[in-house]
């Protein structure tokens, strides 16, 4: 048996030392793990306060004044840095200079307007601050006429696995010699509506008009988005080509009007615009697009002023279909679709092609399934989308003004 040369009362005395040691070691691992958990929380000083009152009742002098200066160092620090990184990522403005279109050869309209012929500013920014100001210093209350599209995430299978949000993702707007790209997203990637109330007051303004290339479509998908949202004076420049058949372009449409190359990209319109920051690329597409709208429409309204006039486009706009009506329609044709869809889908091998629209030869057909696909189509025809306005250029003297202009 081993028999300790020290005396009892000792070796009780360095046991005690044992046990003394290994509770402050537990009560430092204890510490230190409520003091990762709460280091960016205002609880911290708190647990320092309690955990000293503790101690101090313990008679830990050490450790009393140990824990108090660990918290002292570290803790507000590591507060005010968390609180400022916050505020400063979660808005941000970027400023651009687009270059300058090229111009097509033996063109007769490239000395009609010299500012579409220069570089092209570009504010992007998710701020409200930023767009406020931009729209009070480019956009006037009343009398005017602004380029507008919309950005929205696609539906492809392979950008929604890889997209942060879906829906509507940027909102442009521009006039003949500025842009503005307003990303509606938080600088950590997840949707926001912060900038909506500002773009909603000059989309609702009938002062201002909108001018586009197919942009009751993006109308009507923020009016489904933003509950309420009521756009008016929206002014289709497909409608130029005088055919609903056969819808202008926005690059037709400049290059008729103004002379110039304006680039599409498949590629870039089908790319995810959820992505943050926008890259060099989707940030050119999307303000020359919003751009391509005000140049033309400012074009439009220098050669006929009585027609294309802001006040004039005002007064014939006020007739227009409301979205609420164009996003009922839309929805009781895509449901029409969606049921002739699923009736003929069991008869589609059998189905025979026909050059005639609206005529159903489905020899296997039920004759109840026959007549209820003919109802379905008269629900279809009833709620076509019938919002474009078609414009005769001939018979509004379009290409007169042009030709007598370059002469």
């Amino acid at each position: 048996m081993y028999m300790s040369s020290q005396p009892s009362w000792q070796n009780g005395l360095s046991r005690g030392r044992r046990r003394t040691r290994r509770a402050t070691v537990s009560r430092i691992r204890i510490a230190g793990r409520a003091l990762s958990a709460c280091r960016r929380s205002l609880l911290l000083p708190i647990l320092c306060s309690l955990y000293t009152m503790t101690t101090m009742l313990r008679n830990d002098s050490h450790f009393t004044l140990l824990f108090p200066a660990v918290a002292l160092a570290l803790a507000p620090p590591r507060m005010v840095q968390s609180t400022k990184t916050k505020s400063q990522t979660r808005y941000f403005t970027d400023e651009c200079l687009l270059p300058p279109l090229a111009p097509l050869e033996d063109s007769m309209t490239l000395h009609s307007n010299k500012i579409h012929l220069g570089p092209l500013p570009v504010v992007y920014t998710n701020d409200p601050k930023t767009v406020a100001q931009w729209l009070s210093q480019h956009v006037p209350g009343g009398g005017s006429t602004i380029g507008f599209d919309l950005e929205s995430v696609p539906n492809a299978p392979w950008i929604r696995r890889k997209a942060s949000f879906g829906g509507a993702a940027v909102v442009q707007l521009a006039t003949p010699s500025h842009a503005l790209v307003v990303h509606l997203a938080k600088a950590s990637g997840r949707p926001s509506r912060a900038c909506a109330p500002l773009i909603e007051s000059v989309l609702q303004n009938e002062h201002v008009v909108k001018a586009g290339c197919a942009i009751d479509h993006d109308f009507v998908e923020l009016h489904e988005e933003w509950k309420g949202l009521e756009a008016r004076s929206r002014f289709d420049l497909g409608g130029m080509s005088g055919d609903k058949g056969n819808v202008a372009g926005l690059r037709t449409l400049c290059a008729n009007l103004l002379g110039l190359d304006l680039p599409k990209s498949k590629r870039l319109a089908m790319s995810d615009w959820s992505q943050m920051p926008l890259t060099d690329a989707q940030l050119t597409y999307c303000a020359r697009d919003a751009w391509a709208g005000a140049a033309v429409a400012a074009e439009l309204e220098a050669l006929l002023p009585k027609t294309f006039s802001p006040e004039a486009l005002t007064r014939r706009f006020r007739s227009q279909r409301t979205l609420k009506d164009l996003s009922e329609r839309l929805r009781k044709r895509k449901q029409a679709k969606q049921l002739v869809a699923t009736l003929r889908a069991p008869y589609s091998l059998s189905t025979k092609k026909t050059k005639k629209k609206n005529v159903i030869q489905t020899p296997n057909l039920p004759e109840w399934k026959t007549k209820l696909l003919h109802e379905l189509r008269d629900v279809m025809q009833q709620n076509r989308y019938d919002g474009l306005e078609v414009y005769d250029t001939v018979e509004l003297g379009l290409v007169e003004a042009m030709v007598n202009r370059t002469a």
